[in-house]
């Protein structure tokens, strides 16, 4: 990969799948505001995170086994803030467990572990906070949660590729939960391609749990 910026760093690490590759971009087509974000390349995935607001900005992914994972993992795979040093090659900051505590947001997989469920190794890829965005739990657990099995079912109904794009979305009164802590996405976009077809919906991060995923499609 090559990107022409004004300076580039480069930090190529050994994973258990393939090399992750992190390296400083700017990009301001991934949300409203202009930021740098940082790239990070995770086998198969892509994740835009900024330390600015703490959060992902953008995720790639692949549908590539919409089947569960028949097995047994180890039981250390879970939420892990120091494997954002693992796959970037350093301590990025990122969101902590406590912004997740007795409050209404619940740490919402951009690339879900059940769409990319092949082995131990691809679950393990999923479980960073560089993949975790703060999302309303009524979102997350309703119309965000069956978008993702949505996706799983076309996967298996078709012989294209379905590629995924998740977009964190902030507007410029987007804000800190508190000083120093990460800020609230103002809305998800999901944009679910298909050979030649694609399908994109918009989600407000609200508690939206009593509606369809259908409802909130764009395009």
């Amino acid at each position: 990969m090559r990107l022409t910026i004004t300076l580039i760093f480069v930090f190529v690490l050994t994973y258990s799948i393939e090399s992750v590759v992190a390296l400083p971009v700017f990009d301001s087509t991934v949300s409203q505001l202009n930021f740098d974000t940082l790239r990070i390349e995770m086998g198969e995935f892509e994740i835009l995170y900024s330390e600015e607001l703490l959060q992902p900005v953008q995720a790639t992914y692949t549908v590539t086994c919409p089947d569960a994972f028949v097995g047994e993992c180890e039981t250390s795979i879970g939420w892990r803030v120091s494997r954002a040093k693992e796959f970037a090659g350093y301590d990025v900051a990122t969101s902590k467990p406590k912004h997740y505590e007795k409050n209404d947001w619940d740490r919402g997989h951009l690339i879900p572990v059940a769409s990319v469920d092949c082995d131990c190794a691809s679950k393990a890829l999923t479980y960073t906070y560089l993949n975790c965005a703060l999302q309303d739990s009524g979102l997350n657990r309703g119309p965000w949660k069956q978008l993702e099995g949505q996706e799983r079912k076309l996967a298996k109904s078709i012989d294209d590729e379905v590629k995924v794009i998740v977009d964190v979305l902030f507007e410029s009164q987007s804000a800190p939960m508190c000083n120093g802590c990460p800020t609230i996405p103002s809305a998800f976009r999901k944009t679910i391609i298909a050979g030649e077809d694609s399908m994109v919906y918009k989600f407000p991060n609200q508690d939206i749990s009593e509606f369809d995923f259908s409802v909130f499609r764009i395009h």
